[in-house]
């Protein structure tokens, strides 16, 4: 088997996947080695982080917001073998349009399971109608910006595929960026952040931490409040943004997997 340093030149991806998902390639591919010497598959891997998202779901639905430390446990087991399916196919060699049509799907059955899990813990809570409005409003925008990701990644798939065989590539259409333009992605790309499923994760443990150890208020709702109103707000900017310049804002977290 191949050391760490190795593994990584085998089953990772680029800088730009690395800057965005720095902390989690760094730990993946420990469990990617302990998993590449049993007979697991690359889907069979996918399917078992389907699996932890389950019980993540379950534990953000209790009404105890200390149960959300459960949920958080087997949200990040969850990401963990997400980034390991790809690692185990690169390695193995065992991409197939079965396994990356899996590999898209999967999250938007899972964040959107977990994510629903949250909002009806903190409607549970309170039992007020508004929450479970913003926190709807949150899962649509969350679903928005997946597909908007999504459908960019595959119309440049597939004009790099009508490409193969030509003297020069054929690319999609992007606009010349000013330095000003620069300027602006790259601020818009860090606060693209804020709203990456696992920085909110990272948000949400900062916030039930506090509310475990400050009993002034709920900062859930706070939270609630924040993503049910700004989040639908950054998707509809990020189609804008790519329908007029044809580059995207951030990435989102499936795609690097």
């Amino acid at each position: 088997m191949e050391s760490i340093k190795e593994l990584r030149k085998i089953c990772q991806k680029t800088e730009t996947d690395e800057r965005i998902h720095f902390l989690q390639r760094k730990v993946s591919i420990y469990l990617t080695k302990i998993l590449l010497y049993t007979p697991i598959t690359a889907n069979q891997t996918t399917f078992l982080s389907m699996i932890m998202a389950i019980p993540s779901g379950i534990f953000f639905a209790s009404a105890d917001f200390r149960c959300s430390f459960l949920g958080i446990l087997f949200y990040w087991i969850y990401r963990l073998l997400d980034f390991s399916d790809g690692e185990i196919a690169r390695y193995r060699k065992q991409t197939s349009f079965r396994g990356q049509y899996l590999d898209c799907v999967a999250p938007y059955i899972t964040d959107t399971f977990i994510f629903a899990g949250i909002g009806i813990g903190i409607y549970r809570q309170y039992y007020e109608l508004w929450m479970l409005i913003l926190a709807f409003s949150w899962l649509i925008a969350m679903t928005l910006n997946k597909a908007a990701v999504h459908i960019v990644y595959m119309l440049k798939c597939d004009f790099q595929d009508r490409a193969s065989g030509k003297k020069e590539a054929q690319k999609v259409e992007v606009r010349k960026r000013s330095k000003i333009m620069s300027i602006i992605l790259e601020a818009a790309f860090r606060i693209s952040t804020i709203f990456s499923i696992d920085s909110t994760m990272v948000i949400y443990l900062i916030v039930i931490i506090l509310n475990f150890f400050v009993h002034i208020a709920d900062l859930r709702v706070l939270l609630l409040v924040f993503y049910g109103i700004f989040y639908p707000i950054f998707s509809l900017i990020r189609v804008v943004q790519i329908f007029y310049t044809g580059e995207m804002i951030g990435r989102a977290a499936f795609l690097n997997d």
